[in-house]
């Protein structure tokens, strides 16, 4: 008899000298792979069961042994996870028991059993790695929505500056430059005022994802409020943040954003403050002096007529940001 409909058909692999008879017994329900070696059950793993049934012997080696063995080759290479194990014991050993549990088996079944009680064994395992896998997708999507503008999906503003603490913290120890952006979209007011903001909300999304884009996987992006973008670039010196720029205003001006209120040219202007970590400056203190020194630029180039970049280069010799240099000419 096959599977009712709620089955789940869960792929399993049983390992050991007995593999093929434990597996015709539930063959019905699921889909089984057997391995009556070790390097057999380590090539059938990389395969990713949902559950491993181990019986006691494996090519006259204790299946404990060789299940340490696979734990080890696990720890090395944490991709190659273990899922759930069901042991199968012959008789009360105490001390298979008590290696059993160090091995972190999840079930141990003792002595003879039917395939009706090796299945419910195997479906309540698999009943709670569901239940685990669910909480996990839905702790993750929580996660997700309580960092993510709800508009465009980059980072809110919250999120974006935890990232970057943690960001700077490396470039801290590295010593490395570390460059802010702040992208403004040139009169986005007209935009809303004219074509409506449903309108201005597919501009939004659509310039987010080309700015996306354009920066490398380990930059980070988020909306900072309104029609403004802030973008982090590690380990970015004042030189190769003004190609970034050039690039993102490049991006941003051709081609015209398709809306449904026809095409629409959109301009930008950023400001960036690149700054070389120093033991000198707390994570927030060099956070708040970027921001502020990228917003002073940003000013400057709106003054001097958007659709534009303008950068500093910051320099800390104390623990303070007041002492920050403006170095490149860009704002006097």
């Amino acid at each position: 008899m096959k599977a009712p409909d709620h089955t789940y058909h869960n792929r399993l692999l049983v390992i050991g000298d007995n593999a093929i008879n434990v597996a015709v017994s539930i063959s019905d329900y699921y889909t089984i792979a057997t391995a009556s070696s070790k390097s057999e059950a380590i090539r059938c793993l990389a395969e990713r069961p949902q559950l491993v049934i181990l019986t006691t012997v494996i090519e006259n080696e204790s299946a404990l042994n060789v299940l340490a063995s696979i734990r080890q080759t696990q720890a090395e290479s944490p991709e190659q996870a273990i899922p759930p194990v069901i042991l199968l014991l012959e008789a009360a050993d105490k001390q298979a028991l008590t290696q059993a549990i160090n091995l972190r088996c999840d079930d141990i079944i003792i002595g003879n059993y039917s395939a009706l009680e090796l299945r419910t064994r195997t479906e309540m395992i698999l009943y709670r790695q569901r239940a685990r896998d669910d909480l996990h997708r839905e702790v993750d999507l929580l996660r997700e929505q309580s960092e993510r503008d709800p508009l465009t999906h980059l980072f809110n503003r919250r999120a974006f500056a935890s990232h970057a603490k943690r960001e700077l913290l490396k470039t801290q120890r590295s010593q490395q430059s570390t460059t802010l952006l702040i992208l403004d979209i040139d009169h986005f007011k007209t935009i809303n005022d004219t074509h409506g903001h449903p309108v201005g909300d597919e501009v939004l999304v659509s310039l987010s994802e080309r700015v996306r884009q354009q920066l490398r996987g380990y930059d980070l992006i988020g909306r900072h409020g309104g029609d403004e973008l802030v973008i982090l670039l590690p380990h970015t010196d004042l030189i190769h943040s003004e190609r970034v720029c050039t690039k993102l205003l490049d991006a941003i001006r051709h081609p015209p954003f398709s809306t449904r209120s026809g095409n629409i040219s959109i301009f930008g202007t950023i400001g960036g403050a690149t700054f070389t970590s120093t033991d000198s400056l707390s994570v927030n203190q060099t956070l708040e002096a970027l921001f502020e020194f990228a917003d002073a630029a940003l000013y400057r180039a709106k003054e001097e007529g958007r659709n534009r970049f303008r950068c500093l280069e910051m320099e800390a010799s104390t623990a303070t940001p007041l002492t920050l240099s403006r170095q490149n000419g860009v704002i006097s």
